[in-house]
């Protein structure tokens, strides 16, 4: 299966943290069938997202002090199962190797006990809040979220 290679690709890859977040799935985010509906996987992806750069020490309201956003800039999701029953469920964040441009790769899976449901990988960008532009955040930032 495709996405189970991407987890094995893991291994290959350089990814300096890694983070991980439980989050309790609603019951009012399920479809009629039972699972959970397709446009709620970005929601808890970056939800874990946030929890992340949050736990580093770099919250939303120090990033808008600093006039900086962080945002996706393209992302792919796969589904390797569906995830029928509410409840907590661990997301797992890595973030890539930054190397000193205004992007950086983030690779989560979503897991319950040893089941896999998906995996997300993004494109992320720091951007001026005032122009709207890609930037290079600032050094201490790239320590606090990279090492």
């Amino acid at each position: 299966m495709e996405a189970e290679r991407d987890f094995r690709e893991l291994k290959d890859r350089h990814f300096v943290k890694k983070f991980i977040t439980s989050v309790d799935i609603e019951r009012a985010d399920f479809d009629g069938y039972g699972h959970l509906r397709f446009s709620k996987y970005p929601w808890y992806f970056d939800l874990a997202r946030e929890k992340f750069i949050e736990n580093n020490g770099l919250g939303i309201k120090d990033m808008k002090e600093r006039n900086l956003g962080f945002f996706v800039r393209s992302g792919e999701i796969k589904h390797i199962r569906q995830l029928r029953v509410e409840g907590d469920v661990n997301i797992l964040t890595w973030f890539g190797n930054y190397e000193g441009d205004v992007f950086v790769d983030i690779f989560q899976r979503m897991e319950r006990g040893s089941q896999s449901f998906a995996v997300y990988k993004t494109r992320n960008v720091f951007v001026n809040l005032d122009t709207g532009s890609h930037v290079k955040p600032p050094d201490d930032i790239i320590k606090m979220l990279f090492g």
